[in-house]
């Protein structure tokens, strides 16, 4: 289990801090699941959201599908996140290719995203 007073872990309440400084809704699903809206409920067919999970020293945007994404670590996550909660208004299952394509996402494979997903 890491060391959660280790410099290399992201502090996840300093991200949602700035989501929300940015307009998204956040809620902490568990410790290292951030769920991230455009309102909440989350999960209405009013409200656009997914989860964010740092793993292996990346950041990770996973939607309800659930298909995941690795985030470019040259790319800010708060940047990357609402640019994809701002693709729709509606929960996405996967992102729009225009966006994984400008933001040089990563879209996992199953096995891939089996870490992310269980742990």
């Amino acid at each position: 289990m890491a060391n959660e007073d280790d410099p290399l872990i992201p502090d996840y309440h300093k991200v949602a801090e700035e989501l929300r400084q940015n307009g998204a809704k956040t809620h902490f699903q568990n410790q290292h699941q951030l769920v991230v809206a455009t309102a909440f409920p989350y999960g209405s067919t009013a409200s656009n959201s997914f989860w964010l999970r740092f793993h292996n020293g990346s950041w990770h945007l996973v939607t309800w599908a659930p298909t995941a994404y690795r985030i470019p670590r040259s790319l800010s996550v708060v940047q990357a996140t609402m640019t994809c909660l701002r693709a729709s208004t509606t929960t996405l299952w996967e992102l729009p290719e225009e966006i994984v394509d400008r933001l040089h996402l990563q879209r996992l494979t199953n096995d891939e995203a089996k870490p992310i997903l269980l742990e």
